[in-house]
């Protein structure tokens, strides 16, 4: 069979991963001997950055399918036309049954004082609400609904004249029933009362809405409609004691397997326009009733049904640090300009002050301590072991910095071993990057200095060695934010492999100087397809499906093969490769990254010198296509994605193909390693039909190598 595939390769001029190899292109060496002089890798050097951008909460990540179930809605941008009915409609039809209005003369507590008043003149009134979505029109249906799956329905209501029942059900855009119904009667009752146990069961997978049909007349009061999945993340998990996660977007976050968790913004962490707009963490916490809703920078609502206790829980389930940021008594200064900040004699900065040291007390105090006993009243009884904390997120000049001053102070006096994180503004270079630097150089030398950059393609290939000239005795660095962004088109800033092949060279070096960078996060996380304000983004998702860009695949490609210790290794190429090895000494693995943003291609030999009992096989995985901005989409999802194969190593020796646009990992083992290539979900194909098929697919796909077993292995969704 081998011969066979030999034949093929060699009369269609095809290499062994779908690309036509030149017969000229200039061969590469990379000499790796574990022996050189090597630089030890952040533990924490891989992670996520959270902010609620793009609907990544609610409607997103959040498993509430209700959208604006509490009548809170409101917007601090005046070109939004939001209010308390955002999401709910009443159609033409049945307006002439009865009327629904805003109330606030039962307030169901101080937190959440909004209701609607719903005054039924005739059997048969209907309400809906759409799901979560920036456009609502009549055929709106936004909720993941899934056939057989139940979804558990919950509300307040407080009635006032109403007799009769409530029915429930779901509905798809056309109207037509989708799902089990539910109904109740209305108690009498000048109190608010919660109606919960009450389920829908799924009947298709669609888009859909919630019905509330008012069979009987009189008025009532409605507040907090809630429809969650009854399998959402974290259910039946007393650590998710208030509601859990999307499963699915939950899955992609694990899959890149991060050392760090950083939220909950961002800007959304500073607020903007007003102080009362920043993120109190203290509103986000307890009975999802008595959170207190506020208003999203980004121009739509937080609901907070994610709020600082699911963070903790989140970090702590994906295995990664928490690192949160806080207020810094300063607005967003890009949105509210010189609008006066929070001053260190003022009682709002020492209340801010008070919130940041309670804030470190709910995540680690014991249960003794105030904050330490809620935390546990809300699910989780031990510590969060919480470690790291940012102090502001992209705010700059000496103001900033007198603030911080005090801030990291009062932190330290208490929490003396806390790793504080300050910021060096919002661009990789200029006045007030530079004035941070030297702040930061002169007065905060035991920090960790978060960088935040949006530049082009071009400028990540031209900065790999960005942190050569950085001082080794200083500031640690943080990349919080960052993304290559390509030129708008269609509207945005695409997510191309072309993009991610740059951010992949750019990894390389920090991968190269990680004893300065000790973090790095992309930005930002998660967008909703129909409802997204900034691009491009790493993860996309509709109401029913998610879909993963190429930068992903690229970060996962690294976060996912890290090592203890960087070799710094020699590379004789005419090509424009960017490289990396790790070597993991605990498991006793070797990851080599190739990263080949240019449609030049080499045969790359690799001479592995001075390790001791190589194994015989390695992994092989490529991220690539024929076409440097190609894209991924929600209907053609794998367009660009990792495929892994098994190669043979002989004589301490590997032999790869380099092919155009691509992203190449060769993953191997040596001494006592458990490693075993191809070994977690490799599959042995032995028809050479596929083979041929899958060879002359279009793009690239790989379907084995020119070794003595053809495998595949796909990894992603």
């Amino acid at each position: 069979m081998k011969k066979i595939i030999t034949a093929l390769l060699m009369t269609h001029g095809i290499g062994a991963f779908g690309f036509v190899v030149g017969a000229d292109s200039a061969p590469s060496t990379l000499i790796v001997d574990s022996n050189s002089s090597t630089t030890q890798v952040s533990e924490t050097l891989y992670g996520l950055f959270y902010e609620d951008i793009n609907f990544a909460a609610d409607g997103g990540i959040y498993a509430e399918q209700v959208f604006n179930r509490s009548f809170e809605y409101t917007s601090i941008l005046s070109q939004n036309s939001f209010d308390g009915m955002t999401g709910w409609r009443v159609d033409l039809a049945d307006s002439k049954k009865g009327k629904v209005g805003l109330d606030q003369t039962y307030p169901l507590n101080e937190k959440n004082p909004t209701s609607l008043k719903v005054e039924v003149l005739e059997s048969g009134f209907m309400i809906r609400n759409v799901g979560h979505t920036m456009n609502v029109t009549k055929s709106t249906a936004e909720m993941s609904i899934f056939n057989e799956e139940s979804y558990d329905l919950s509300f307040y209501i407080r009635n006032s004249s109403y007799e009769g029942e409530l029915r429930f059900y779901l509905e798809d855009q056309d109207g037509m029933m989708i799902s089990t119904d539910a109904s109740t009667k209305v108690k009498s009752s000048d109190e608010w009362i919660q109606m919960k146990n009450l389920s829908l069961k799924g009947l298709q997978t669609t888009g859909g809405r919630l019905v509330i049909e008012a069979n009987g007349v009189g008025a009532f009061y409605l507040d907090m409609v809630s429809l969650m999945p009854k399998d959402y993340y974290g259910a039946n998990n007393s650590e998710w004691k208030y509601g859990g996660l999307r499963s699915d977007l939950v899955e992609a976050l694990k899959d890149l397997n991060p050392q760090f968790l950083r939220f909950p913004g961002g800007c959304v962490a500073e607020g903007a326009y007003d102080q009362d707009n920043h993120y109190n963490w203290k509103d986000t916490i307890g009975p999802i009733e008595s959170r207190k809703e506020n208003a999203n920078l980004w121009g739509y609502m937080q609901s907070y049904g994610l709020g600082y206790h699911e963070y903790f829980q989140l970090a702590e389930d994906l295995g990664a640090t928490p690192i949160p940021v806080v207020h810094a008594g300063i607005l967003c200064q890009v949105r509210s300009g010189d609008l006066q900040p929070m001053l260190p004699s003022t009682d709002d900065f020492k209340q801010l002050t008070q919130d940041i040291l309670d804030l470190i007390e709910y995540a680690n105090g014991d249960t003794s301590t105030e904050w330490g006993a809620k935390r546990a009243e809300n699910g989780h009884k031990e510590s969060f072991n919480l470690t790291y904390i940012a102090i502001g997120n992209e705010n700059w000049g000496e103001r900033y910095f007198k603030n911080f001053k005090v801030l990291k102070a009062a932190v330290e006096e208490v929490y003396p071993d806390m790793t504080i994180i300050t910021t060096s503004g919002t661009l990789s270079e200029g006045s007030g990057y530079d004035y941070a630097w030297d702040t930061i150089q002169k007065q905060f030398l035991d920090t960790y200095v978060d960088e935040h950059y949006y530049n082009s393609p071009e400028w990540f290939l031209n900065n790999t060695d960005r942190y050569e000239t950085y001082r080794r005795d200083s500031a640690k660095v943080f990349v919080g934010e960052f993304a290559a962004h390509a030129d708008f088109s269609g509207g945005v800033r695409p997510n191309t492999l072309y993009t991610a092949l740059c951010e992949g060279a750019y990894l390389t070096g920090i991968e190269r100087n990680s004893d300065v960078v000790k973090m790095i996060s992309y930005a930002p996380l998660l967008a909703r397809t129909n409802a997204y304000q900034w691009t491009p983004d790493m993860i996309w998702f509709d109401s029913h499906e998610v879909m993963l860009t190429p930068n992903y695949y690229v970060f996962q490609l690294f976060s996912n093969h890290i090592g203890t210790k960087y070799l710094n290794t020699e590379l004789v190429t005419s090509e424009n490769l960017y490289h990396s090895v790790t070597v993991d000494e605990e498991t006793e693995e070797i990851y080599i990254k190739i990263v080949n943003p240019s449609e030049e291609e080499t045969s790359l030999t690799i001479d592995l010198q001075n390790f001791e009992r190589l194994l015989d096989q390695a992994e092989l995985t490529i991220i690539a296509h024929e076409e440097a901005n190609a894209q991924n989409s929600m209907d053609d999802k794998n367009n660009v994605s990792p495929k892994t194969s098994v190669i043979e190593v002989v004589d301490e020796t590997v032999t790869v193909d380099i092919v155009k646009n691509s992203a190449t990992l060769i993953h191997l083992g040596y001494g006592k390693t458990d490693f075993v290539a191809g070994d977690s979900s490799a599959k042995t194909q032995d028809s050479s039909k596929e083979m041929v098929a899958g060879l002359i697919m279009s793009g690239i796909v790989i379907v084995g190598t020119l070794s003595t077993h053809l495998i595949l292995k796909r990894r992603g969704k």
